[in-house]
């Protein structure tokens, strides 16, 4: 679903994704109720996240016109990985870097001072997730359409 999506966001259509998102958490939202209500306990939060997956593929399956094809392009196969590697190398790294200041901070300032940092920087990490999810999305889209455009970009 991702693509069907992607898709959609690049046409400036954010609508549909939004509204496919709500019905199939409403749709998951009452598996769980239902399931929970009927005794099965943590079942009940499994049922729920997977039917909330599922339900959103099919929805998204269902309003988008693209489906994918059968046909494999080995050029682009290998053109993608080489890509991936590179990306995969990068978060490696990023996920050190992330946790160094963890290991530094424990390492000589203790616990107490790693669980004040750990507070701080969520926060902070919330906030910029928070401004970064609304203006990303929008960012993303419009400079896509641009994007052959030099004099708008």
């Amino acid at each position: 679903s991702s693509i069907q999506r992607t898709m959609m966001m690049r046409n400036l259509d954010f609508s549909l994704p939004s509204m496919i998102l709500l019905a199939s958490d409403v749709i998951g939202g009452l598996v769980g109720i239902g399931m929970a209500l009927a005794g099965k306990g943590v079942w009940s939060l499994v049922a729920q996240f997977m039917v909330t997956r599922i339900a959103y593929v099919i929805l998204f399956t269902i309003w988008t016109p693209w489906w994918p094809g059968l046909k494999v392009s080995w050029e682009a196969v290998f053109d993608l990985y080489s890509f991936g590697l590179k990306i995969l190398l990068i978060r490696n790294l990023d996920f050190f870097n992330q946790r160094l200041p963890d290991i530094l901070v424990k390492a000589f300032f203790g616990t107490d001072a790693l669980g004040l940092y750990s507070v701080a920087s969520r926060l902070l990490l919330a906030i910029s997730q928070t401004v970064t999810a609304v203006m990303a999305p929008v960012a993303f889209a419009s400079t896509s359409r641009i994007q052959n455009d030099p004099d708008r970009v």
